[in-house]
C-alpha cells in the first residue's frame, strides 16, 4: 500500500530538526508533506531547503485543520496518515502502525493515547480531555478511549468523502464524528505520547474547547 503522511506545524522552529530527523528515516515510498500554517518563528526557513519533503505554505495562521485540509488536497497516494508535528506522537512508531493497519485490513486507524487503565492526571489539558471524550461518547453512544487524538491512518478515497471542513483544532472530533456516523469499521490502537506544556509550544487553548464541543453538537444534530 502506499501513504501520505500530512503533519500540519506551527512556530516550531525548535523542534523541527528533530522532526526532519525523524521523517528522514521513514520508507522513501512514503510521501511526507509538512504544511506551515504561516510560521513566523524562522520556521518556513528551515523548510525552504527540504528537496525530499513536499511543503505547503499558508500566508497567514489559519488553523490545523484548514493545514490538514490543504493537506488532503495536495497527497498523492491511496492512504493518508494524520500526525501532529510537534513531537507529543512518536514519528518512529509510524511502520508499527502501517502494520497494524493492514493487518486490520479496514479503512481507518484511530489513535489512542491512553486507555481506561491510563493514570489520570488533574490536568486542565487532561481533565478537558475526559470531559469531551465523555460528551463525545454520550452523545454518539460509543466507548471511544481518545477522541481528540491527533493520529490516524485513513484510505484517501474515504477521508475526502467525508468533507472535512473545519479549521481549527475541532477537525479531530468532526472527522470521528463523520466516520462513526458513517458506521464504517475502525480500530482504535494505543500509540506512545508524551504531552509538552503550553512553555514548551502546546498551543490548544480553552476556545478551542468551546469549539470542539459546538462541533460535536453540531455534527450529531446535522445528521438527526
Amino acid at each position: 500500500m502506499s501513504y501520505s503522511i500530512l503533519i500540519p506545524i506551527y512556530n516550531e522552529k525548535r523542534t523541527l530538526p528533530t522532526l526532519l530527523q525523524k521523517v528522514r528515516k521513514l520508507n522513501k515510498n512514503i510521501e511526507v508533506i509538512i504544511i506551515d500554517d504561516g510560521s513566523t518563528d524562522g520556521t518556513h526557513k528551515l523548510l525552504s531547503n527540504q528537496k525530499s519533503i513536499h511543503v505547503v505554505t499558508n500566508e497567514l495562521n489559519s488553523g490545523k485543520g484548514f493545514s490538514i485540509r490543504k493537506g488532503i488536497e495536495n497527497a498523492k497516494n491511496k492512504n493518508i496518515i494524520l500526525i501532529d508535528g510537534d513531537l507529543e506522537v512518536d514519528i518512529e512508531e509510524i511502520p508499527r502502525l502501517i502494520q497494524k493497519f493492514e493487518n486490520n485490513n479496514k479503512k481507518v486507524l484511530v489513535g489512542t493515547r491512553w486507555n481506561k487503565d491510563s493514570n489520570f492526571k488533574f490536568e486542565i489539558n487532561s481533565i478537558g480531555n475526559s470531559l469531551i471524550n465523555f460528551f463525545f461518547n454520550l452523545l454518539y453512544k460509543t466507548k471511544l478511549n481518545d477522541v481528540l487524538c491527533c493520529f490516524k491512518i485513513v484510505n484517501a478515497d474515504f477521508l475526502r468523502s467525508l468533507n472535512i471542513q473545519s479549521n481549527g483544532f475541532e477537525i479531530e472530533v468532526e472527522t470521528m464524528a463523520k466516520i462513526i456516523l458513517s458506521k464504517i469499521s475502525f480500530k482504535e490502537i494505543n500509540i506512545n505520547y508524551k504531552r509538552r506544556t503550553v512553555r514548551q509550544g502546546k498551543k490548544i487553548r480553552l476556545s478551542d474547547g468551546w469549539k470542539i464541543l459546538w462541533t460535536i453538537i453540531f455534527y450529531k444534530l446535522k445528521r438527526n
